[in-house]
């Protein structure tokens, strides 16, 4: 007979869990992806800053251009073009085609280019981050929990900068599995780390609020 109450009460957590993701879950990754996003605008600046200058700044001026001016199709042509290069400006460029593609409902192809920067040994550690950050956020409805949980691992390790964002990502993955006892346990980590932005720790604060703790 325990048993039952057993299965009971786990299916009453799983439910509550499901209703949680359903109310907060999209609230929670606009609030990552803006942190993500804050932290590429800060790494674009410091190159812009070094590199505005020759052909192929002119070129990612252009294509920015037309971002903003609203010709996505041309800019995401333009900046696929530039993303085969190496360097500074063909990473920038493919985060933006990566970003058009997504906007335009590509969200496979915006994943294809964020994996291949993700592993990207020339992108460099911080976009490397941004990257992976990025792709799961893109799959996190629909990918496999699991296989995007072991992609964040790395970088809910100490020392990482991405930790506390991966973290909040992380117990986003075990709400969705209904494992709203290891969702509590990483919303506790975020909320308590001194080092995590205040936005974040607030929010975590706020989804253990939610999951009653």
């Amino acid at each position: 007979m325990s048993d039952i109450f057993k299965e009971v009460d786990e299916d009453l957590r799983r439910d509550q869990a499901a209703r949680l993701w359903a109310k907060y879950g999209r609230y929670v990754i606009g609030a990552a992806v803006a942190v993500v996003l804050a932290t590429a605008v800060f790494q674009v600046w410091n190159w812009w800053d070094k590199e505005q200058r020759a052909e192929r700044s002119a070129q990612f001026v252009a294509a920015m251009e037309l971002m903003r001016d609203g010709d996505s199709e041309t800019a995401a042509a333009q900046f696929g073009a530039m993303a085969e290069a190496d360097g500074s400006y063909g990473t920038l460029a493919a985060f933006n085609e990566a970003r058009l593609q997504a906007e335009a409902g590509n969200a496979e192809a915006a994943v294809e280019i964020l994996d291949m920067l993700a592993e990207s040994a020339a992108a460099g550690p911080s976009f490397q981050g941004v990257a992976t950050i990025l792709a799961v956020l893109h799959q996190i409805d629909q990918g496999d929990p699991a296989a995007l949980e072991a992609r964040l691992k790395p970088l809910t390790e100490a020392g990482s900068g991405f930790r506390p964002t991966a973290l909040e990502l992380t117990a986003v993955l075990a709400l969705r599995q209904g494992d709203s006892a290891r969702a509590v346990a990483l919303y506790t980590q975020v909320a308590d780390d001194r080092s995590a932005p205040a936005a974040l720790r607030r929010r975590a604060s706020q989804m253990l609020a939610a999951l009653g703790k």
